[in-house]
């Protein structure tokens, strides 16, 4: 049954209003404004995290951007060698636009191809990333003096360099006396580290052929929070090195000067040496001077101490500079064959 409508309209006043189309709009237009800006302010921040994304990967694999001023070529060649590499030799920009220490950029070196030992500990499956990842910074230097440049140029912290190729001196000088530790492919130092304040050295570097360095600096640092092991080589090797300073310091004690200069060549021969059937060649030239400081003796004692050794057929010197150790000479320096040695 239909229901009667009532006369006085008073069911079509409770029916609900459409809207209006125009009011709903301006309702509606700020809001989807603000939505809209919203969008554009999270699509920039996703821009510029995913650039600080891609510079940050770019500083880790071919070194931090900063801002360079060109300096001559010339100079930078006369203390660092030539420039070979894309960029040439520059000065970075210091503090007030002052510049600092010149060093010659080039491309950053692949550390786990020039020194295999750091491959140690990274696993297989990640070797091909960390080849990629673990670039540091290259540094060239010229044979001759060599002083190292400021830690400023590279990213913070700055633990010292690798030599991966060349043969660099370490001089330490106290009064009248000089000490040579002589620093090859895999050792590892700090040319800024602190010296005794207690006892007046000087401490001077000379390369004594064409050096690479690879600098340990923050970049590396960071690679290592990913691989530990990096840092476990670095370590060992440091372990390395002061075994080699406890052996030279023991050779010092040595007796006898022609004992003392057996002992040093032998570490020599040890580290860079070319094996033969009849004993070792030490390939690069050696002087009596620095045989003196790696021993502990003058220059004249030491001649007379090669000369002995020489006529003894224990050492031979070449025309080109190097030595001849044969193998005979390495038994005299058993603790049984030294006076005075305990048993």
């Amino acid at each position: 049954m239909s229901r009667p409508v009532p006369p006085d309209g008073t069911e079509a006043m409770s029916r609900p209003v459409p809207p209006d189309p125009t009011q709903r709009a301006q309702e509606i237009a700020p809001r989807a404004r603000r939505f809209a800006a919203d969008a554009r302010q999270r699509a920039d921040a996703a821009r510029d995290s995913a650039r600080d994304a891609r510079a940050r990967v770019k500083d880790l694999v071919d070194g931090p951007s900063m801002p360079l001023v060109g300096t001559p070529p010339a100079a930078a060649s006369s203390r660092f060698g030539a420039p070979t590499g894309r960029r040439g030799a520059w000065h970075r920009a210091g503090a007030a636009g002052r510049p600092v220490a010149a060093i010659e950029h080039r491309p950053g070196v692949a550390l786990l191809d020039a020194d295999p030992d750091f491959r140690a500990g990274v696993p297989a499956d990640a070797l091909a990333a960390a080849r990629r990842v673990v670039v540091v910074p290259r540094l060239d230097v010229a044979p001759g003096p060599w002083e190292p440049p400021r830690t400023t140029s590279w990213p913070d912290p700055v633990t010292g360099v690798v030599v991966l190729e060349g043969l660099v001196a370490r001089d330490v000088e106290l009064g009248s006396r000089v000490s040579t530790q002589f620093l090859g492919p895999g050792d590892i130092v700090d040319p800024w580290g602190a010296q005794d304040d207690m006892l007046p050295c000087r401490v001077r570097w000379e390369a004594h052929r064409d050096v690479v360095l690879g600098v340990l600096d923050g970049r590396f640092a960071l690679a290592a929070r990913r691989w530990p092991s990096l840092l476990a080589v670095v370590q060992r090797k440091l372990c390395e090195r002061a075994d080699r300073l406890a052996a030279q310091s023991a050779a010092l004690q040595l007796p006898r000067v022609e004992e003392r200069v057996l002992a040093v060549l032998w570490q020599l021969a040890e580290r860079f040496g070319r094996v033969r059937p009849d004993g070792v060649v030490i390939p690069f030239n050696v002087s009596h001077r620095l045989i003196g400081q790696l021993a502990g003796a003058r220059r004249p004692t030491v001649s007379l101490a090669v000369k002995e050794l020489c006529a003894a057929t224990l050492l031979t010197r070449g025309d080109d500079g190097s030595w001849f150790l044969a193998n005979g000479s390495r038994g005299s320096l058993e603790p049984a064959a030294i006076p005075g040695a305990l048993a």
